[in-house]
């Protein structure tokens, strides 16, 4: 098949473009900001998808059998790249978010209600997300009816994350020692490894399928997290367990400063079409284990986007007695 990926530098697009390119012809569009560690047989072709001219040019490269749109953000940008390319794409793969449904608690499966639309803006916030990829699905089934496949992953984590979010349970129980934690541990979360969510759209895009797929893993609870990620990386922490309130009350941000943890809520979504149609998920140890090994390949001097620095952790388990 011949794969058009938007985007293809970054995180999930390096991912797409590793499970795809043994057996496909893959072409990655993108601007040029990251580099890309593609094989030589991938074709490159950088321009703006916010430039009519440079996404004309890219649509004389084509035909593609499908494109898999993985930056797409703003409603016009998925609606202007969707319109360009409908002529010489066969199929459209948006890759969406479980944060477009209305009610994130359920859990939700693919005909639960989205979040109501809002007036069209130009910056992503927590408040703005979900209703934007919501209106940004809408654009690609309008220009691509039956022939568009959306993925609405949960939290993505693993080897390339630039969020950091996973990254810094990881990184933090690597250290060992005294660690703060938020609840009493039994608060789920829910997480896909990227690699997973790679191999399961190309095998989906390979097999000409359609429709809406949640793809995210298996609930797992935050102690069951720390423990099997202590488990991979042969360390001993201590997960100080502080409730909700209190870390609430210090000025504690949920999925800002301990990510992963939104206060008061479990994060789940169902899946049971997912795997049903062949998501195959491996052991959370295993991607703990690449998280970590991935890790210790970047400057371990610069700090990361997300979690607690250590001074501050320190301070808050001081102030817990620990």
């Amino acid at each position: 098949m011949r794969i058009l990926i938007l985007g293809g530098t970054v995180f999930l697009g390096p991912h797409l473009v590793e499970a795809a390119a043994p057996q496909h012809e893959v072409t990655i569009f993108h601007r040029g900001r990251h580099p890309s560690d593609a094989p030589p047989a991938v074709r490159r072709i950088q321009g703006d998808r916010d430039r009519p001219s440079d996404l004309a040019a890219l649509a004389k490269r084509g035909p593609w059998d499908v494109v898999i749109d993985t930056c797409g953000y703003l409603p016009r940008q998925v609606g202007m790249s969707a319109a360009v390319l409908h002529g010489v794409a066969e199929r459209y793969v948006f890759v969406s978010s479980i944060s477009v449904y209305e009610d994130p608690v359920g859990p939700p499966d693919e005909n639960a209600p989205l979040a109501a639309p809002i007036d069209p803006v130009e910056k992503v916030t927590p408040e703005t997300y979900g209703p934007m990829k919501a209106a940004c699905e809408a654009e690609a089934r309008d220009a691509f009816a039956e022939r568009a496949l959306v993925i609405r992953p949960g939290l993505i984590v693993g080897p390339k994350d630039p969020t950091d979010r996973y990254t810094y349970w990881i990184r933090r129980v690597a250290k060992g020692g005294p660690l703060l934690a938020p609840g009493d541990g039994a608060r789920r979360v829910q997480f896909v490894d990227v690699r997973d969510l790679a191999s399961f759209t190309i095998g989906l895009v390979a097999r000409r399928l359609g429709g809406t797929f949640n793809v995210t893993g298996t609930p797992l609870r935050f102690d069951e997290l720390l423990t099997g990620a202590a488990r991979a990386l042969g360390t001993r922490p201590s997960p100080r367990w502080m409730p909700e309130n209190d870390l609430l009350a210090k000025g504690v941000q949920p999925w800002v400063d301990l990510p992963l943890w939104i206060a008061g809520q479990d994060q789940t979504a169902g899946i049971s079409r997912a795997l049903a149609s062949g998501l195959a998920l491996r052991d959370p140890v295993e991607t703990a284990h690449a998280t970590w090994t991935w890790d210790r390949t970047r400057d371990p001097g610069k700090p990361l986007v997300a979690g607690l620095s250590d001074e501050r952790e320190a301070a808050l388990l001081r102030a817990a007695g620990a």
